[in-house]
């Protein structure tokens, strides 16, 4: 897949937006779970983390992007955006691994 692809591909942050929303209720509304505060953990970071490693991939191809001076001039407010989703969908990503600690920690 070429980076350009890979870059700008909307779909794969909002899947991962959905597997966040996903663990979320999972965790707070499956009463049968509530008991295996460990497994939920487990599954919270490695979930977390797997969310994160999208983002990062991203934001580092844009680092080296603008490094590079291969951007586009005209990607302005798209380019923009673009930061601002991968901002947040990494953020929503520490807030699972977060969310997972807490989950694996409990008594």
């Amino acid at each position: 897949m070429s980076a350009q692809k890979r870059r700008h591909n909307y779909v794969t942050l909002g899947v991962m937006l959905l597997l966040a929303m996903s663990y979320h209720v999972t965790v707070y509304f499956w009463h049968p779970l509530w008991r295996a505060h460990k497994v939920e953990g487990i599954l919270g970071i490695l979930l977390g983390l797997f969310i994160c490693s999208i983002p990062a991939a991203n934001l580092l191809d844009l680092l080296y992007g603008l490094l590079g001076n291969r951007l586009q001039q005209d990607e302005g407010l798209r380019l923009v955006f673009w930061l601002l989703l991968n901002i947040i969908v990494l953020l929503v990503g520490w807030f699972v691994i977060t969310l997972g600690a807490t989950r694996f920690t409990t008594v």
